[in-house]
């Protein structure tokens, strides 16, 4: 027998090979269906926590961004 493949063989192992890369191609979309899920519900989460932290800053007289700076004293 020789070494080389017959055509038949060939196409049987590029059918292999195009199966696999469907089934790996179909998990890949399902992990990314499912981050960008947890993506889509990360983003909220955010956007809440800004709102509530546009709240609190709100709630403040003097934010500490807009405090002027502490005095200080020369004791000379």
């Amino acid at each position: 027998m020789s070494d080389e493949t017959t055509p038949v063989e060939r196409l049987d192992a590029l059918e292999v090979r195009i199966a696999n890369q469907e089934q790996i191609i179909d998990e890949l979309s399902e992990v990314t269906a499912r981050q960008w899920s947890e993506i889509e519900a990360l983003n909220g989460q955010i956007d809440y926590l800004k709102s509530k932290l546009h709240v609190l800053e709100d709630g403040i007289k003097n934010p500490p961004d807009k405090e002027a700076p502490p005095l200080t004293f020369n004791s000379n």
